[in-house]
């Protein structure tokens, strides 16, 4: 008998495992940033995904940026804030590619601020991006996967900042670790739909929003102290993000994976 090439079987056992072909995506603050990230890792491994943004700008150039086919890339302008654009997005999806079986919740905000110099206009706006309409998408998403009997998996993006205390950041960090508390209640309640909940913690990633403050002398001195020696990149988030879509995360649900080089623990 031929022996077997174990280390082939397990690269193609990986590959089904990860495997998104089929299935349907759909990203909120998917056209810049960390969700476009995440966005690309779906669409790299078969997902066809309909990025969602508040920006014109951002919306027009997101498939230049993606370099994906049209044939499985939808975009969308969307302010998850605005009940009639959550439910807009959702009917495009299914119109375009047929029913979510993955919601990716990458739309946010930050500020960074003394707590004493926080207005109470800034808390609530950075609670009802981050928090209060990450949940009424989740909440549209369930729906919408129990009444199709699909299950599925939602994915919030939290932030290492949910649990480390830093200096500047209460309301972003508070809105944060809600979505964590958040993300374990609805894992608990929906996990009998088939439906899994689930959350990943970046670290310090340049982005858009953090290019203000990782930009200068800031973000050299984080990359110098985390421990290891870097910001995190583009394609960092993309590993834990197909874990939890694919089906090689199918008994992981109500947790938060933290990505963020070991900053949190140094």
């Amino acid at each position: 008998m031929a022996d077997i090439d174990l280390s082939t079987a397990s690269r193609l056992k990986a590959a089904q495992l990860f495997d998104l072909s089929g299935r349907v995506a759909i990203v909120t603050g998917g056209t810049s940033g960390l969700g476009r990230d995440i966005a690309a890792a779906l669409l790299a491994n078969g997902a066809r995904v309909l990025v969602a943004g508040r920006h014109a700008a951002e919306v027009d150039s997101a498939p230049c940026r993606l370099g994906a086919c049209q044939s499985v890339l939808e975009v969308a302008r969307a302010d998850i804030t605005d009940p009639q654009d959550v439910t807009a997005m959702f009917e495009r999806c299914e119109a375009r590619f047929g029913p979510a079986t993955i919601l990716v919740n990458a739309a946010g905000i930050g500020l960074r601020k003394p707590a004493l110099e926080t207005a109470a206009s800034e808390w609530a706006d950075i609670a009802a991006i981050n928090t209060q309409a990450t949940f009424a998408v989740s909440q549209e998403a369930a729906r919408r996967m129990i009444d199709a009997g699909t299950g599925g998996s939602i994915i919030g993006l939290s932030s290492f900042l949910a649990d480390k205390a830093v200096r500047n950041t209460v309301a972003y960090a508070a809105s944060k670790a809600a979505l964590e508390q958040m993300t374990r209640c609805l894992a608990l309640e929906w996990a009998r739909h088939g439906i899994r909940v689930n959350a990943i913690a970046p670290g310090w990633f340049p982005t858009p929003m953090t290019e203000p403050f990782l930009g200068g002398r800031a973000g050299a001195v984080l990359a110098e102290t985390n421990p290891m020696r870097r910001l995190g990149r583009d394609t960092d988030l993309a590993g834990a993000a197909l874990l939890l879509a694919s089906d090689a995360g199918s008994y992981i649900t109500g947790t938060t994976i933290t990505v963020d080089g070991g900053q949190s623990i140094s």
